[in-house]
């Protein structure tokens, strides 16, 4: 009775062990044999690359987004001294006595020509 006992735990261990190495050789054959996993395999492969591509796009979009940021940094920059220049130079005029015409303030949102 010990000896039926053993041995219908080796052939338990043996169909399972069986069964395991079916399950890994289906799923081998979905995956590298049948159409549809080589199908599957092309379309992760597409994925990927799509993927990759769009990241770049994207560092490359955001490198070009920070220069256009510095540059207009800088742009404002100026523009903030060449107001302070402007508003210096009009009051050593009113000092002097020359008469400074008043002017517009012109801003990029004023203008409707855009």
């Amino acid at each position: 009775m010990i000896e039926e006992a053993g041995a219908m735990a080796e052939n338990a261990t043996f169909m399972a062990a069986g069964g395991i190495v079916s399950v890994i050789g289906q799923m081998a054959w979905r995956r590298f044999f049948s159409s549809e996993g080589k199908a599957l395999t092309e379309l992760y492969k597409q994925l990927g690359e799509r993927l990759s591509s769009q990241e770049e796009r994207i560092r490359t979009l955001e490198s070009r987004l920070h220069e256009e940021f510095n540059k207009r940094l800088v742009a404002e920059e100026k523009m903030n001294r060449l107001r302070m220049r402007v508003y210096k130079l009009e009051t050593e005029m009113r000092h002097h006595g020359i008469e400074v015409p008043p002017h517009e303030e012109h801003t990029h949102d004023d203008d409707s020509s855009h």
